[in-house]
């Protein structure tokens, strides 16, 4: 590496032993004999020290640290993890309903997944959901979000609506992912939903407070609701 660097002190005397010269030419007086000293000498001279000098070796390579979002989406999926649900429901509790109707949570199981785990086409059956999570934000509105809820279930989060909009919710998730998969050779799915009730939710939020994790928390609601 070459390092460049200018001194003001350096190009001030340089240019003062231009004009000394100069000046003893104009006078009559006889120059020393010597070629005009050039205004950039003592910066040739700095810059060949320089170069000529060992340069320190480079940092040793740091991969990286992982972003503080990467815990919070589903790297098989992309839809979000359930600690990234939980984050979304402390803010949905701190910010007031924009037509009343609050928020709910469903909690989807896609069939047939379980089956084609079973039958050991567990690829296929990550390509199923991972189908789901990247359709559902086109066919839901901005504000709501999807999320893996385990081996074979999705949650989503769906703002100011009431139970007939999350009926037809649902229904439009369905279909248009239907169409896509069949479009991939893959399998259609039947999503069977229920709403996480108000203590289930509440259990899910409050469980950080314990320092339980959303995921144990979530599991024991979902076991519990068959």
């Amino acid at each position: 590496m070459v390092v460049f660097g200018t001194e003001q002190d350096e190009v001030l005397l340089s240019l003062q032993l231009a004009v000394t010269w100069e000046a003893e030419a104009d006078s009559g007086n006889e120059p020393s004999g010597q070629d005009p000293p050039s205004p950039v000498a003592g910066l040739q001279v700095r810059y060949e020290s320089e170069q000529a000098a060992p340069q320190p070796a480079p940092p040793p390579f740091e991969p990286m640290p992982a972003a503080p979002g990467a815990a919070l989406i589903d790297r098989r999926t992309g839809a979000g993890t359930l600690k990234a649900l939980r984050s979304d429901l402390l803010l949905e509790h701190s910010w007031p309903s924009r037509d009343g109707n609050g928020f709910m949570v469903l909690v989807a199981t896609v069939e047939p997944v379980a089956r084609l785990r079973a039958s050991g086409a567990s690829e296929t059956a990550e390509n199923v959901l991972k189908a789901l999570a990247e359709l559902a934000p086109f066919v839901l509105r901005a504000s709501d979000k999807v999320y893996r809820a385990g081996r074979d279930r999705m949650a989503f989060l769906l703002c100011d609506t009431d139970g007939v909009g999350a009926e037809v919710a649902m229904a439009r998730v369905e279909g248009k992912t239907n169409l896509v998969l069949e479009a991939r050779g893959f399998p259609s799915i039947n999503l069977t939903s229920q709403v996480m009730s108000e203590q289930d939710l509440a259990r899910l939020i409050g469980g950080a407070a314990t320092g339980a994790s959303a995921e144990s928390v979530a599991a024991r609601i979902l076991a519990a609701a068959g």
